[in-house]
């Protein structure tokens, strides 16, 4: 991060800052999560990233099982989609389909 920084590297800062959310949300580091999805906010640039934060944060309250709230960054995400590469796109599909199961939306 520090090197990213000193560059003024928004694209790595908000690379590195959403990646270590993802690493410490599956390791259960629920806080530093939540601390590095907001650094990664900060840094978003364009609607794929805007994105990327936005299913960050409904996995996190998902987590928390808040599913209105992570329905709701969901509903975000997903009227981004068209801006997103493929493998981001099927990603969030995929956290799509297993929030709404989870919220009792499919059967």
């Amino acid at each position: 991060l520090r090197y990213y920084r000193e560059s003024a590297n928004g694209r790595g800062l908000f690379l590195a800052n959403y990646n270590l959310s993802v690493y410490c949300n599956r390791l259960g580091l629920d806080d530093v999560s939540f601390f590095y999805i907001q650094e990664s906010e900060r840094y978003a640039q364009g609607p794929a990233q805007v994105s990327l934060v936005a299913r960050a944060l409904a996995c996190h309250h998902a987590r928390h099982l808040d599913f209105p709230q992570a329905l709701s960054a969901l509903e975000e995400a997903l009227v981004l989609k068209d801006h997103l590469d493929e493998v981001d796109h099927a990603a969030l599909v995929s956290v799509a389909a297993d929030l709404y199961f989870r919220a009792g939306h499919l059967e």
